[in-house]
């Protein structure tokens, strides 16, 4: 099958949340790993070239932001997919996030699942 191919980088600080994403996204065969920091997430980002990337805008060490910088300074992490995941709605953020290329915002408060496994397989193709 190939979405068991098919890596997915969870970076959220929010242990909770992105243990219940990993249960989720396993679930659904793909092979998840998670950092809980921006700078633990972008060394797993460029050592593992994960398929796609869930990425908290608001973490310790590294924001989101930073991140993304970070990331699309690497040739390795210019053309990986972002979905970011906010409580922060407000056009700023969600307008620098857009420079950084990411393909899809959530608020973490209005997270819907099914809504997230239906983005993940437009995203991955599958």
């Amino acid at each position: 099958m190939e979405t068991q191919s098919k890596k997915i980088l969870i970076i959220e600080d929010d242990k909770d949340l992105a243990h219940f994403l990993e249960e989720v996204l396993k679930k659904e065969r793909y092979s998840v790993f998670v950092a809980h920091d921006g700078k633990e997430g972008l060394a797993k980002a460029l050592a593992e070239s994960p398929d796609l990337i869930f990425l908290d805008v608001q973490m310790p060490k590294m924001n989101g932001i930073a991140f993304l910088r970070e990331l699309r300074k690497d040739k390795k992490g210019v053309a990986i997919p972002v979905i970011a995941l906010s409580n922060i709605d407000d056009a700023t953020t969600v307008s620098e996030l857009m420079v950084g290329n990411v393909k899809n915002f959530f608020v973490k408060t209005n997270l819907s699942l099914p809504d997230v496994i239906v983005k993940v397989k437009e995203i991955l193709g599958n």
